[in-house]
């Protein structure tokens, strides 16, 4: 099973690039339109595999694909709508992912108890088509731009250093994240026993955590950095993650020490999303913010691809947790270094705002 979360990624990884251009060309409208029909599609396949495993990894290559163009799509239909004031609500977009994995963590499992797994995608695929008509139906979101050469927005994007640093670092910050939300339930059942369902609650906690912590540093961003010090954020969140990571060995096995920890953990390992989010949409030209973010997720995906089995083969080696959770710590810290790296060497155009209209 193994293998259904490395088919979405590499989905999400194929399409961001693409995706991206689309955006750029089309406009964020006509993306979200063919990514939601296609994610309908993957949902029925998914409903209706009937035991074979190719298609179901199929199916969730195909949500991948979908999925991958939506945060391109997103992040240019708010920096058209309401740049210069972005920089909040690029990060309270960020809070739908953690509200909806709280929501499904709570709804779908006894749902799929009751009714059968199958229900949770038809479920998902009706809301997906409830998305289109709302989309179809709105007359936001359609402003298409300029149609550059792809080639010479990718050129742009390869060769923009902040860009690459910032998605470089970013890629530490999704090895972190994933490994968090794959391991902590089993790390905290087999280091003291904790029963399976209090160990499933703390990490709902970690939702939580994230939505707080993503909601305080979205209105943060938006009202004490601009420009190159949102860079400074991003490396503030990475570094108290870092901290947070390296303390887990520490923990009292005692379930109100592992509550308190797990909504900590979501503020700041799982909330950094907001921050990046901008500073990736603010590097370039507002005509090329598709293109720029397709190819830092590209990026950012190798740590949510390799990561967490590469935390597993720590764990393994090791036959401790502990080892692990150190190795994670200290890639978050020394990661943060790129960012500082960009907001004390002048390169690029690193304490510029993105010219509006260019």
């Amino acid at each position: 099973m193994g293998l259904v979360p490395s088919f979405t990624f590499l989905g999400v990884s194929a399409a961001a690039i693409p995706s991206g251009y689309l955006v750029d060309t089309a406009g964020p409208r006509a993306t979200l339109l063919f990514s939601m029909s296609l994610m309908t599609v993957a949902m029925a396949m998914t409903a209706l595999t009937r035991g074979g495993f190719t298609l179901l990894l199929v199916s969730y290559l195909l949500i991948g694909l979908s999925y991958g163009m939506v945060t391109p799509s997103t992040n240019r239909a708010i920096m058209d709508a309401y740049y210069p004031h972005h920089a909040k609500l690029l990060g309270l977009k960020q809070i739908g992912v953690p509200i909806s994995g709280f929501i499904g963590a709570i709804v779908f499992p006894p749902l799929a108890l009751a009714l059968g797994f199958r229900i949770n995608y038809v479920v998902m695929a009706s809301l997906c088509i409830a998305t289109i008509v709302m989309l179809a139906n709105s007359h936001a979101m359609g402003r298409k731009g300029r149609r550059e050469p792809f080639r010479s927005l990718i050129l742009s994007a390869l060769r923009h250093r902040v860009l690459l640093m910032v998605s470089i670092t970013a890629m530490f910050y999704a090895w972190v994240q994933q490994t968090l939300l794959a391991y902590y339930v089993i790390f905290l059942h087999g280091r003291g026993g904790l029963a399976l369902e209090l160990a499933e609650l703390s990490l709902s906690v970690v939702l939580l955590g994230a939505i707080a912590g993503r909601s305080l540093w979205a209105v943060l961003s938006e009202r004490l950095f601009r420009g190159g010090n949102r860079r400074l954020l991003l490396s503030a969140i990475g570094g108290l993650a870092g901290l947070v990571v390296l303390a887990l060995p520490a923990l009292p096995p005692v379930f109100p020490a592992d509550v308190a920890y797990a909504f900590l953990a979501g503020a700041t390992s799982v909330s950094w999303n907001g921050a990046y989010v901008t500073s990736i949409s603010e590097v370039g030209p507002r005509n090329g913010v598709g293109v720029f973010s397709g190819l830092s997720l590209t990026i950012i995906n190798l740590g949510a691809v390799f990561g967490p089995p590469m935390s597993g083969y720590i764990v393994d080696r090791f036959h401790s947790f502990v080892p692990m959770w150190l190795v994670l710590g200290g890639a978050l810290e020394a990661s943060v270094s790129l960012i500082f790296f960009l907001l004390f060497m002048r390169i690029g155009n690193t304490g510029k705002e993105p010219v509006p209209g260019s």
